[in-house]
């Protein structure tokens, strides 16, 4: 989403009919065009359940906790830690329970 500053209108209302069925998102923020911007789309996030996922100079990707803690556990386990932890060493983790 890059609207230029009109982050803030569209998440001050009416989001309530929209935001609770959308996955993710990538917002652009714009806050020295429009003051609030950041603060109107943190506040409704907030109301449903999204995680951060990524920061980049672009935007902010935010997603469900739901189905970013899955897939970010997944990505864990299988690209860092399956191949990285000595398993005589460490031969629990708490991903070892995640499915």
């Amino acid at each position: 989403m890059n609207i230029e500053g009109s982050e803030k209108e569209i998440f001050s209302e009416n989001y309530k009919n929209w935001l609770p069925k959308t996955k993710s998102m990538l917002i652009e923020l714009h806050d020295g065009k429009n003051a609030g911007c950041s603060k109107a789309v943190f506040k409704s996030v907030n109301e449903y359940d999204f995680a951060v996922a990524e920061t980049a100079p672009y935007g902010v990707l935010f997603t469900k906790e739901g189905v970013y803690r899955a897939w970010y556990a997944k990505w864990y386990k299988e690209e860092i830690y399956n191949p990285n932890i000595n398993k005589d060493r460490f031969p629990t983790f708490y991903l070892d329970n995640e499915k």
